[in-house]
């Protein structure tokens, strides 16, 4: 392990104010402080960013704030001197094609921002948080792993993606998020080749409690509004805790290092994954999949509406492949390094479930 524990660690760590993004910093927080190590974050936001509730407390040796932009050149190489470990956790998450040139700039030149002031300022290790979008399909030798999950009382054949899978550019189904995912990803490893000792995660939906309604929280207000329809693919799930943890754990032994880890609690279909937090919330299940007709023609309605309307469109033909998807990733690889099981979906369906009853 490269902490020594009379040495203080200084982190700097992106996405803090977002959703995964504060649960890492406060997993960081507590676990060194049962350590008994001393460390200091410098957590970066936007000027408009909203500081999460439960990490306005800590004191500025402990965890400081500081306005920032990942394509100013200048500033990353300032803030990043004397830095130990960075956590890239900022990122765009968007199904709409409009939004391709922006998540290009924050994903893909940010992250190439970023490595390289790690490289120029010698930061020991750079973890990088992906996403399953990021993965490619499996290779030729794994297309006989199928996996069958019953649902719905029919036996669905789903394909087995491990760290193996690579970017197959003729595969037509990526969103332009996957694409911005994966090429954030070749600057990491550009940069381990270069020298930088890296660390990639690659989580599957994270479920949680955010305040301030984000990622899976998306599906929690769709399922509060008691809507009739789920959907017709499978979820690949974590907790957002499990990812937290994990994440902090492989970044404090170097013999992790320089590998990429899946962080999957497991796969369900929509048709139970949705009705199950209904009831946990109390409210009515959906009950019917999503019409044919929506899959085919209502991305086009709903890019039309968006014209009109000048809002975000509600569903996207990326978000539709996306939630249609039927695979299934592995997880084999992080609990084997970790000797550590996830969540149950039902542990993490119960806990949202108390935290949206207490707020």
């Amino acid at each position: 392990m490269y902490t020594k524990k009379n040495k203080k660690m200084n982190y700097f760590v992106t996405g803090a104010t977002g959703f995964l993004g504060s649960y890492l910093v406060e997993e960081l927080i507590n676990r060194n402080n049962n350590q008994k190590k001393i460390i200091k974050i410098i957590a970066l936001k936007r000027k408009n960013s909203k500081i999460p509730t439960k990490l306005k407390s800590y004191p500025n040796s402990v965890l400081e704030w500081i306005d920032g932009d990942l394509l100013d050149i200048v500033f990353l190489d300032k803030v990043t001197k004397k830095i130990d470990v960075i956590i890239h956790g900022a990122a765009l998450v968007s199904f709409d094609p409009k939004d391709k040139k922006e998540m290009q700039q924050t994903n893909v030149e940010g992250t190439e921002n970023i490595v390289n002031a790690a490289l120029n300022n010698s930061v020991r290790v750079f973890c990088q948080i992906s996403s399953i979008a990021a993965l490619g399909q499996p290779l030729a030798s794994q297309k006989n792993q199928n996996l069958k999950i019953n649902a719905n009382n029919v036996s669905n054949q789903l394909t087995f993606i491990n760290e193996k899978a690579r970017w197959t550019p003729e595969y037509t189904g990526y969103s332009a998020y996957s694409f911005t995912k994966n090429l954030a990803e070749l600057e990491v490893w550009r940069a381990n080749a270069e020298g930088l000792d890296v660390v990639i995660v690659n989580p599957s939906f994270i479920l949680g409690y955010d305040e301030n309604g984000r990622s899976s929280t998306v599906l929690i207000d769709y399922i509060k509004s008691e809507k009739p329809y789920y959907g017709s693919g499978f979820s690949n799930f974590v907790d957002v805790r499990d990812v937290a943890e994990m994440t902090i754990s492989l970044l404090e032994n170097s013999a992790f290092y320089n590998e990429r880890y899946i962080l999957n609690g497991g796969t369900v279909a929509y048709s139970e994954l949705m009705p199950k937090i209904a009831i946990a919330l109390n409210k009515k299940p959906p009950h019917k999949p999503v019409p044919n007709w929506v899959k085919k023609y209502g991305w086009r309605v709903a890019k039309m509406w968006s014209f009109v309307s000048g809002k975000s469109p509600i569903i996207t033909k990326d978000s539709l492949e996306a939630a249609s998807r039927k695979v299934t990733y592995s997880n084999q690889k992080v609990k084997d390094k970790l000797n550590i099981n996830f969540r149950s979906l039902d542990t993490t369906v119960k806990w949202i479930a108390e935290k949206y009853g207490d707020n």
